[in-house]
């Protein structure tokens, strides 16, 4: 019976001091976890402290601005203000001069009415004189019987009428064929301008892809260069060329032929045929209205010298005019040589596009050195030849202005505009001033 309760008091000693151990191992981790809580209140705190610093000076930096813009805000104000006072005292002066501007022309208008009426009273006199002396003339004709002078008289008013009635129609007909070619010339010009507008933007993206493929070009022949330099370093053995170089080069040959097909089409195709015949249309608006400038010049009675003058100068303008559609037709057409030159730099990519196709199509793309020799000689012909075609644009000539022989076009075209529209404010001039003679006489 003893023997239990010994057992029991031991089990229960035991119990106790396991809960005892396990309370003194909690009292590390705890304090640990405290120490961690309070290291990180203590970090938050100083990000905390940080930040409303950083909002201090945010604020006293905005509060600085915030005086800076009142200064400037007060002294934009003054300025307004001094410009208020500029301007009513500019206001007050105006008004002012107004005042004596106003008095001046109510005396010059007082002027004027009494000068017209001097006039008129001038003009009374005058035709009331020559009523009454021609009525006392065919009185006298009446009465002495002049028979003559009556006849002469009858034929002076029928000559003066047919006269008036012959420089109306001349003075109709010249403003109708006037307006007619002050019309046609103005629409010759606007599709002048619209075609030499589109053959510049061709032109300018032709210039475009062929220097850009000139560039690619430069760039092939320079690597071909250095890996034989670099060949002829190590030792004199044959460059080595991996299957990646014959694709790449391969891809930019066959880009290069499809650029350069493209541009062949644009001198073969529906875009050249339209060009050709707006071309066409200028040719004979052209036409007409030079036949109508001379028609013009003709209907009135010159001196031989002046009228020779004159049809001289439409038939110089005529042959400019000519010359200039002629080479716009040349540069449609690429008869000025770069169409040539593409089509010959074209069939010399399109043989090396089908050897560089048939090397990819084999097993292991490779290309022989003789054949790199050979492409690497080729590169430098077609860079020179890429440069000749770029000699026949006239962006290069406008902008390097090398040769000083060759004219630009579209340069040549602005003056020649100039020209045309001088000539017929000439030729305005000239039917009003032959009109106002005919007048007086």
């Amino acid at each position: 019976m003893t023997y239990f309760p010994l057992l029991t008091q031991e089990l229960m000693f035991f119990c106790s001091r396991q809960r005892y151990q396990s309370l003194l191992d909690r009292i590390p981790r705890r304090l640990m976890a405290l120490h961690t809580e309070v290291v990180a209140q203590r970090a938050l705190d100083r990000r905390l402290i940080e930040e409303i610093y950083r909002i201090k000076a945010s604020i006293q930096q905005l509060n600085m601005e915030l005086s800076k813009i009142k200064d400037h805000d007060a002294f934009v104000s003054q300025e307004v203000e001094q410009a208020k006072q500029q301007l009513t005292e500019d206001l007050i002066e105006t008004h002012s001069s107004s005042d004596v501007v106003q008095g001046y022309h109510q005396l010059y208008e007082l002027h004027r009415a009494r000068l017209e009426d001097q006039l008129m009273q001038v003009t009374e006199d005058r035709d009331c004189w020559s009523q009454f002396t021609f009525s006392l003339a065919l009185k006298v004709i009446k009465v002495k019987k002049l028979q003559l002078v009556s006849e002469l008289q009858v034929s002076e008013e029928g000559w003066f009428k047919t006269a008036k009635h012959c420089l109306l129609y001349i003075s109709t007909k010249d403003t109708q064929d006037l307006h007619n070619i002050v019309e046609l010339t103005n629409y010759w010009k606007e599709q002048l301008i619209a075609l030499m507008s589109q053959m510049k933007k061709t032109e300018h993206a032709q210039f475009a892809q062929v220097t850009s493929m000139q560039q690619d070009i430069a760039k092939w022949s320079l690597f071909l260069n250095q890996q034989n330099n670099s060949s002829d370093v190590t030792g004199g053995s044959d460059p080595e060329y991996d299957s990646a170089t014959v694709e790449e080069i391969h891809a930019d040959l066959k880009q290069w032929s499809h650029m350069l097909a493209l541009q062949c089409e644009e001198y073969q195709g529906e875009e050249q045929l339209l060009l050709q015949q707006k071309l066409n249309e200028l040719r004979c608006v052209l036409e007409i209205w030079l036949d109508m400038s001379l028609q013009l010049y003709e209907r009135h009675t010159l001196p031989e010298a002046e009228s020779a003058e004159g049809s001289q100068t439409i038939r110089e303008l005529e042959v400019v005019l000519s010359e200039l559609l002629k080479q716009f037709d040349i540069q449609v057409s690429g008869e000025s040589g770069v169409h040539r030159l593409i089509m010959s730099l074209l069939g010399l990519m399109d043989s090396w596009v089908s050897k560089t196709n048939t090397s990819i199509e084999q097993p292991e793309p490779q290309m022989s050195v003789s054949d790199w020799i050979k492409l690497r000689g080729a590169l430098v012909a077609w860079q020179n030849l890429a440069e000749e075609i770029l000699l026949h644009f006239s962006i290069t000539q406008t902008e390097n202005q090398k040769d000083k022989n060759k004219h630009d076009l579209y340069t040549e075209t602005t003056k020649t505009l100039d020209d045309v529209q001088e000539f017929t404010t000439s030729l305005s001039n000239f039917t009003e001033s032959e009109n106002q003679k005919l007048l007086e006489k």
